[in-house]
């Protein structure tokens, strides 16, 4: 253990088996923090400061306090970036935030690019060799660009449908919005608000956006037709 600034911290996203920063997570931790709670050490690789498990704690600690805030910090050296991220895996897996199927495809493929095998990365997110190669079968998409090599990309289960096809850099950028429910969800969370006359009617935004749904519905049906 030592005691280190927490702006001297780097995060390195190629260290990170998530996808993204939970803002709302860090928010939690603030409040954590205010209340008095102490937060387990940051996990860092002892040459650079490079993280490997406490993200959404360092988030916090600068929100909260600035850069200049000292905590302690657990420092380790690790033989190579593949160990490393073995490790950051382990760990976010372990506790925390859990690791959404997303993050675990996210993560596996990422460990591949490592040279880490199945049995490994199983092993750091808790699952079996079985149920990590179904979860690459379901939810990895490619991701097709005009002139280039086809580039594999985790996909929600809102569109498990493209497992194994290409998909045009559009619409991966459209699978990183959608929040992972299966597509029936969506179309459900509608037709409950409308049968149950529950819209927000005097949302003009949200009537502006129903009227742009109505048009892309008979767009697709003519075509369907």
């Amino acid at each position: 253990m030592k005691q280190v600034k927490v702006g001297s911290l780097v995060v390195d996203y190629n260290l990170y088996p998530r996808v993204e920063v939970d803002q709302q997570h860090i928010g939690y931790m603030r409040e954590a923090l205010r209340a008095g709670e102490a937060l387990p050490p940051i996990v860092i690789i002892e040459k650079d400061s490079r993280i490997i498990d406490g993200v959404h704690r360092r988030g916090a600690y600068m929100a909260e306090f600035g850069p200049d805030h000292e905590i302690q910090v657990v420092a380790k050296a690790y033989k190579n970036e593949g160990a490393a991220y073995l490790e950051a895996m382990r760990l976010n897996a372990g506790h925390g935030r859990s690791l959404t199927r997303f993050d675990r495809v996210h993560a596996l493929l990422h460990a591949e690019e490592l040279g880490l095998t199945a049995d490994q990365t199983a092993v750091a997110l808790g699952m079996t060799v079985e149920a990590l190669g179904k979860l690459r079968a379901d939810r990895v998409g490619k991701l097709h660009v005009p002139g280039k090599k086809s580039t594999e990309v985790p996909i929600k289960r809102t569109i498990s449908h493209m497992a194994g096809k290409s998909m045009s850099a559009e619409q991966v950028h459209a699978n990183s919005k959608l929040s992972g429910m299966n597509q029936t969800f969506y179309v459900n969370q509608i037709i409950t608000l409308i049968e149950a006359d529950l819209l927000d009617t005097d949302n003009e935004d949200l009537l502006n956006r129903l009227a742009h749904l109505a048009r892309l519905i008979a767009k697709y049906a003519k075509r369907a037709a």
